[in-house]
């Protein structure tokens, strides 16, 4: 047919050149396989609405092959691979560098002749920060190592829950220094057991306050630990509230004022959180489909403690002078916002 490019090989099978420039253009029958390449430069529907679906009936393959282009589509789909959950999709990164065929004098030339934005997505194949994503400049606060506590400083813990396919993550930072110090992540849990790892890790960081995430089932397990006397923090991250703990999350690390620790999840997590805006106005917070958060909601409630110094009337009170009722009832004057909104 004139103007379609393809091979047809002695058994049967055909391979076909197309533009993906046009998605309705690719619609047609079931595909085997397929290469989409420089795909970040492609609409995302040609792979959500026209080539998966094509795919299906065979359970076909296919090949993603781009150079970075921001942080869009094929770097969600890039992140899926670095996920171990995942194990349908598989990652890999190459620079120039490893081009046999490209010198290293002509690397050093493009080094020194591009802009260093250029050079670091065309040569390093480094996914640059674009203007959608929620965190920027993660890489620069990510020097934390992970510590044990030092007596007389005052800890505050960020804890999401998860029990079976969601995760429990539990995070601690040093309030003075505003530097994570611990990371516990785990799940198909029991909640007693889940409870005793918040209990256990509170008081080996000098009785740490704990910014509890006390949405839905969140809310009795802030109950128990509140009446064991433990400074617990419930919040309820609905539409008012939980966009105003990104948003401090996301303030602290473009100051630099919050340093994590270089953890493999964590920045798995931070790379795939999106947003999205309501017809409210209000500014939705959350992961992609097949990704979690847990990570991100634990590091954002732990930053919060910081910025308000750990609530730390709380923090450094004993064991016995503990009253939780009234001081929940106090930080939540402070907070402003602990109605029950749903998200």
């Amino acid at each position: 047919m004139e103007g379609e490019l393809y091979i047809e090989l002695i058994n049967g099978s055909m391979i076909w050149a197309k533009s993906g420039d046009n998605p309705d253009n690719l619609r047609g029958e079931g595909l085997d396989g397929v290469i989409l390449d420089e795909c970040a430069m492609l609409k995302p529907e040609v792979w959500n609405e026209v080539v998966r679906p094509a795919l299906s009936d065979k359970q076909g393959w296919a090949l993603f092959i781009s150079t970075p282009k921001g942080k869009n589509w094929f770097y969600e789909l890039f992140l899926r691979g670095l996920d171990k959950g995942q194990s349908k999709w598989a990652s890999f990164q190459y620079r120039t560098h490893e081009n046999p065929i490209v010198t290293q004098d002509e690397i050093d030339e493009m080094k020194r002749s591009m802009p260093e934005i250029k050079y670091r997505q065309e040569v390093l194949a480094e996914f640059l920060d674009a203007g959608g994503e929620v965190f920027r400049g993660l890489d620069q606060v990510l020097t934390a190592i992970p510590s044990d506590p030092v007596s007389g400083r005052n800890y505050v813990a960020g804890v999401d829950l998860g029990r079976h396919e969601d995760f429990t993550v539990i995070k601690v930072g040093d309030v003075i220094s505003c530097e994570e110090a611990y990371i516990e992540r785990f799940n198909r849990a029991d909640w007693d057991y889940i409870k005793e790892r918040i209990r256990d890790v509170c008081k080996k960081y000098n009785r740490a306050t704990i910014m509890l995430d006390s949405t839905g089932y969140g809310d009795p397990i802030y109950e128990d630990l509140a009446k064991e006397g433990l400074p617990v923090m419930g919040i309820n991250l609905n539409v008012s509230s939980k966009p105003a703990i990104i948003e401090n999350l996301q303030l602290m690390i473009e100051n630099r004022s919050l340093r994590l620790i270089n953890d493999q999840q964590t920045v798995l997590e931070f790379g795939a959180y999106t947003y999205e805006v309501l017809l409210s106005g209000h500014v939705r917070y959350n992961a992609p489909k097949g990704f979690h958060d847990d990570c991100v909601i634990a590091t954002a409630l732990m930053a919060y403690g910081m910025s308000v110094g750990g609530v730390t009337t709380i923090g450094v009170m004993e064991e016995d002078e503990i009253q939780p009722e009234y001081h929940y009832d106090e930080i939540e004057d402070v907070i402003g916002w602990a109605d029950d909104e749903e998200e």
